[in-house]
């Protein structure tokens, strides 16, 4: 299927024109610019033609035979009617058109052209047989649809198909309506796009083309403005002079303990400065509103004087840059990601007579909470007694299933239960209350770690003593005087050396998509 294409000057149709069924069209002349008339053979096996283009009348057309008559005009035959100006390019009854004498024809780059160009270059491509001049037909060769309906492609099954989402798009959707085995396919190759600021490890020392490591660098927010919108969300904000300040910005999204930088178009009142750290703070904090502190948990900014301009704020979980010109990617460098938490993880409990006589609660989870964690506790109707909404309670954790509550950490790690009694009502939850996992790129943990003396468990020691020196053995002990003593010293033990405080591990580099 020879494909040609000759780009001519403006052509019109002779005489009455034609109806919208005629099969063959005579023009009054079809000649190359310069006089030399045109052939079937300068067109190819198939010309393609536009009527009345760019009006109510306008209809694509195609046709196979051309002749040159002695009167000077032309006649082109074969010709089918009514084809769809855009994909799939098929024949439309309703497009058919009759056209007057005069009206003008043009041979050009008409969407049914490059219709029968992709057919064509298909049935080369993803023909069952092999076909030994795809190479210098500059064609790639992609799935055949029986391939794909049979999970299969190059060797290769499933969802390890080696044919990219955009070659296998462009050859299925020039041509026709992907099947449904298609549409399956295109729709998780295409879920396996990696999304910007998605982070991997990586095993190799410099990062890959699309792609930075997450070494704390400050890189540019323009080259890299995608990136820059994901991990550092902005938008406009007004700000009132007021003691302490608020700001207002709908649905800003900010949790307390965030990082944030701005910068305005104008001028600040005093109390802000572009290029600095402010937190937001959990005072007046509201879906469309907000307080800034120069600490995480410091006081209100104040602002007096007075503003112009537009102002905008920036989050800056993993660093501000210079403030305007850069941003930090995150910096993974001797560090674990931990997974953030929108809200605090919680879990209903019920108080049910049997457990509660030991004052112990079955649960279902067999890691949350775990032993001396921090919770509070809420119902829809009351606890038991025993227990109170607003309080810190810590977990003693008896089993994988049994918890009991304690009144502080001491005493949840020598076993001190709160005694129960009642079995209470209605829905009771408990939420995990220590939450520095909500904020956006906080950093914490260490590498080793030294234990005081307020984080060991509460324990004592028994020592006895005697008022005489025949009796002093392992168990009765002297004082530090030549006398025995009640109040005797016991020998020190220990060398207070900090303790690993890393699980096992190997060292990798992270990397954020571009």
């Amino acid at each position: 299927m020879p494909l040609n294409f000759i780009q001519v000057q403006k052509l019109s149709l002779d005489g009455s024109g034609c109806t919208s069924t005629a099969t063959s069209i005579t023009l009054k002349s079809f000649s190359f610019v310069g006089g030399t008339s045109v052939t079937m053979a300068d067109v190819g096996s198939v010309g393609f033609m536009t009527l009345d283009p760019s009006t109510s009348r306008e209809e694509q057309i195609t046709f196979t035979g051309l002749t040159q008559n002695a009167n000077g005009t032309a006649t082109i035959t074969g010709v089918i009617r009514g084809k769809r100006g855009a994909f799939p390019y098929d024949l439309v009854a309703a497009l058919r058109q009759p056209h007057s004498g005069g009206s003008v024809a043009v041979m050009s780059n008409t969407a049914a052209f490059y219709g029968n160009i992709s057919a064509y270059a298909d049935s080369l491509a993803i023909a069952g047989a092999p076909d030994a001049s795809l190479t210098g037909k500059g064609i790639v060769e992609t799935a055949t649809t029986a391939q794909i309906d049979a999970g299969t492609t190059n060797g290769e099954t499933g969802a390890n198909l080696s044919v990219r989402p955009d070659q296998l798009a462009a050859s299925i959707y020039a041509t026709r309506l992907p099947s449904a085995s298609e549409k399956t396919a295109l729709a998780t190759l295409a879920g396996l796009a990696v999304v910007t600021g998605s982070v991997f490890s990586y095993a190799g020392r410099t990062s890959p083309t699309g792609y930075l490591l997450c070494d704390g660098a400050a890189v540019s927010r323009a080259t890299f403005a995608s990136l820059f919108a994901v991990i550092a969300p902005s938008g406009v904000f007004t700000v009132t002079i007021a003691t302490p300040a608020v700001f207002s910005r709908t649905a800003h999204g900010l949790v307390a303990g965030d990082r944030v930088h701005i910068s305005t178009t104008g001028g600040f009142p005093s109390g802000l400065t572009a290029n600095t750290d402010f937190f937001v703070i959990s005072a007046g904090l509201t879906a469309d509103a907000f307080q800034l502190a120069l600490t995480p948990a410091g006081a209100a900014i104040i602002t007096t004087g007075s503003q112009s301009g537009v102002h905008t704020v920036f989050a800056s979980a993993f660093g501000r840059g210079d403030g305007s010109t850069t941003f930090n990617v995150p910096d993974l460098r001797s560090r674990m990601p931990l997974g953030i938490a929108a809200t605090a993880p919680t879990q209903t409990l019920t108080f049910e007579g049997a457990q509660r006589v030991s004052n112990d609660i079955t649960i279902l989870d067999t890691t949350f909470p775990s032993q001396g964690q921090l919770v509070r506790l809420t119902t829809t109707g009351a606890l038991p007694t025993g227990l109170s909404l607003a309080t810190d309670y810590f977990i003693i954790r008896e089993s994988a299933t049994i918890i009991a509550f304690a009144t502080s950490q001491a005493n949840a790690n020598d076993g001190t239960k709160i005694t129960l009694s009642g079995d209470g009502s209605g829905v009771n939850t408990m939420t995990f209350t220590n939450r520095t996992h909500t904020i956006l790129g906080r950093m914490g943990g260490e590498e080793n770690h030294s234990i005081n003396v307020t984080e060991l468990a509460s324990h004592s020691h028994t020592v006895g003593a005697s008022t005489s020196s025949s009796t002093i053995n392992a168990n009765n002990v002297r004082g530090t005087d030549a006398s025995p003593s009640a109040s005797p010293v016991t020998s020190f033990i220990g060398g207070n050396a900090a303790h690993n405080n890393m699980s096992p591990f190997i060292v990798m580099n992270y990397i954020i998509k571009t």
